[in-house]
């Protein structure tokens, strides 16, 4: 009787766990990132929806390389973002202050999500915050893999 009880618990929590990973799988609200860096003598734009990946350094954005997006890139963009909640994404704070004496360029990220945009206060380039450090680093390896 022991077996079939924990037979029987073991089942549903397999099947309880598949159906969550499923929903949050297939779930991306998400319609684009975008990752700024901006200082006196430098700009970079790079914007990345489920599909394309747009990037500049001109601050009109009027010069742009314009390239497709595998979906693997879109997907872990959706996983790593998911796991922040939009309150703390706004209020994050900059690990570091080289900004404001020169010392390192501003850099912001952004998302939108049903309609509604979210942004970081800007922090250093090259030190986000530890909460969207993988984001930032994924997004640098998307532009990457997109330049070669």
């Amino acid at each position: 009787m022991k077996f079939l009880t924990t037979l029987l618990l073991l089942t549903m929590l397999y099947a309880s766990c598949g159906t969550t990973n499923r929903k949050t799988d297939s779930k991306c609200n998400y319609s684009q990132i975008i990752y700024e860096v901006s200082s006196r003598g430098k700009y970079e734009y790079i914007k990345i929806s489920k599909t394309k990946i747009v990037l500049s350094s001109d601050r009109n954005l009027k010069n742009i390389n314009e390239s497709n997006l595998e979906n693997n890139h879109w997907k872990d963009l959706c996983q790593l973002l998911s796991k922040i909640n939009n309150e703390t994404f706004i209020n994050l704070k900059a690990p570091t202050d080289k900004r404001y004496s020169d010392g390192s360029a501003n850099a912001s990220l952004s998302y939108t999500i049903d309609n509604k945009t979210f942004i970081t206060p800007t922090f250093d380039e090259g030190y986000p915050p530890e909460k969207i450090k993988l984001i930032i680093n994924k997004i640098l390896s998307i532009k990457q893999s997109v330049l070669k």
